[in-house]
């Protein structure tokens, strides 16, 4: 999901788009590192009460996001042994 926030409103959205996607592929190399490592990962969950009924994150969806992500590289390193 991309936010309003990550786009300034002073600069033109394709004269940004190249910083754009540097940033959201540090966000994605600290995620891969954190997962990967033995550290701690502190999840932080948002509970929307004017849109939705509210959902309290479980141990089981943190299980469950770590199994797709490392499922998720094995397809995507895959792609990088050719």
């Amino acid at each position: 999901m991309i936010s309003v926030h990550d786009f300034p409103i002073e600069i033109n959205y394709m004269d940004y788009m190249d910083e754009f996607i540097s940033k959201y592929n540090r966000r994605l190399d600290r995620l891969k590192h954190l997962i990967n490592s033995n550290e701690n990962i502190h999840m932080i969950h948002c509970i929307d009460h004017q849109y939705t009924d509210p959902y309290i994150i479980t141990e089981y969806d943190i299980i469950l996001f770590k199994n797709i992500y490392m499922i998720l590289m094995q397809i995507i390193n895959a792609f990088y042994i050719l």
